[in-house]
């Protein structure tokens, strides 16, 4: 009986999962930053013809999204300078594309369904949406490892994450940020289970892959995993110190060969002034008008800051071993660095992964400190014998 009803649970879980992913869909975004996205699938099929690429992005958000949601895409209303400059002129647009065409696995499950016949537009939604379900199964497995195969309490858990609003806008606007979420739930799923170092590489490098920013947690992990193992057994991981190496490799292999601008130009594009033309201006400041800006938005980070602060400092007071401290500080890290090279405080997409890491962890620290399971198997277990069920 107990096995039907988990049984039950699951495919429950899995349709209303599904349901979800379908209702994302239905109320898809076509947001700002879709052109440059479908910048990077067409070009793919036209990198010598721009105006064939931008007539494309353009001609096919106006034919799938409704005129007020193109008005806004096209920077028209309300009026934005660059997204309307992007929008009239072919060779302003050609100069965003790189910024995009670095997330390239994103661009690539979106170019192969594209290819299947599908509109470019539908095709990154519908990868988005893959992802939103992948991550409700990394959801499920990770809470029922945790909850020792509770089937009905791992399906309740994993719904209430993915019914949060900033994850389901995630899934529902072309940005890869949904895919990255996903595959942090499986790295993450990766250190509770112990898998071997070589699969959380290769997780960690499909991440790089999606965001080549998140190259910071890559190499963080690997140095905490050399530093960790060194300290313990005086012998040198050659292995994390490879994935390091191998990692960094690809990150500048990426950047290469889509001519990145880099981070001084996404930082001065995205908080000192958006250029029309990225050719035309340097982006030029100093040490000073960083600092104010990150100061300044350290304000709105609050919220971030304190359920970080919070969820880690419980973790490590309840956590009975080193490496659970270890890797609890890494993630905490991980929010800061990120924010300090793009201190972009109220984008909660950025930072949400790191948080609902720091959560799951905290589920899990406590539940393998107290066991709370096993507490109400047992407090059930003496209600039945006591005849007071």
């Amino acid at each position: 009986m107990n096995k039907i009803f988990s049984v039950f649970c699951f495919i429950s879980f899995l349709c209303f999962s599904l349901y979800l992913t379908l209702q994302n869909y239905d109320a898809r975004l076509y947001g700002w930053d879709m052109p440059g996205y479908l910048g990077a699938i067409y070009k793919t099929d036209n990198p010598d013809s721009i105006k064939t690429v931008h007539k494309l992005v353009y001609n096919s958000i106006k034919q799938e999204s409704s005129k007020s949601a193109f008005e806004k895409t096209i920077g028209e209303k309300p009026f934005g300078a660059a997204t309307n400059e992007f929008a009239r002129s072919p060779a302003a647009f050609n100069e965003q594309i790189p910024y995009y065409q670095v997330k390239h696995s994103y661009n690539a499950f979106g170019y192969a369904i594209y290819r299947l016949g599908v509109s470019a537009p539908k095709a990154l939604l519908i990868v988005n949406g893959f992802f939103y379900f992948f991550a409700g199964i990394f959801l499920f497995l990770i809470f029922e490892f945790i909850l020792t195969k509770n089937i009905l309490l791992s399906s309740i858990l994993s719904l209430c994450v993915l019914l949060l609003q900033p994850i389901r806008q995630m899934a529902s606007d072309a940005t890869p940020d949904i895919v990255c979420l996903s595959l942090l739930l499986l790295f993450l799923y990766s250190v509770l289970k112990k898998f071997s170092v070589l699969f959380q590489f290769t997780i960690l490098l499909n991440i790089v892959l999606v965001r080549p920013d998140m190259i910071i947690l890559g190499i963080s992990y690997f140095l905490l995993v050399f530093l960790y193992k060194y300290f313990k057994t005086k012998k040198f991981a050659f292995e994390a110190t490879l994935y390091i190496f191998s990692l960094s490799f690809v990150y500048l292999i990426i950047v290469k060969f889509y001519n990145y601008p880099g981070w001084a130009d996404v930082f001065y594009d995205s908080f000192i002034n958006r250029r029309l033309y990225i050719s035309k201006e340097s982006p030029t400041f100093n040490a000073t008008q960083y600092i104010d800006i990150v100061l300044s938005n350290l304000k709105n980070f609050k919220k971030i800051s304190l359920l970080a602060l919070l969820f880690s400092v419980v973790i490590i007071y309840f956590s009975k071993n080193a490496w659970e401290k270890y890797f609890t500080i890494l993630i905490f890290l991980n929010i800061y660095l990120k924010f300090l090279f793009f201190p972009m405080a109220g984008e909660y997409r950025f930072f949400i992964g790191f948080i609902l890491m720091l959560a799951i962890y905290l589920i899990y620290i406590l539940n393998k400190r107290f066991d709370f399971v096993q507490v109400i198997y047992l407090r059930k277990s003496n209600f039945e014998k006591a005849g007071l069920n």
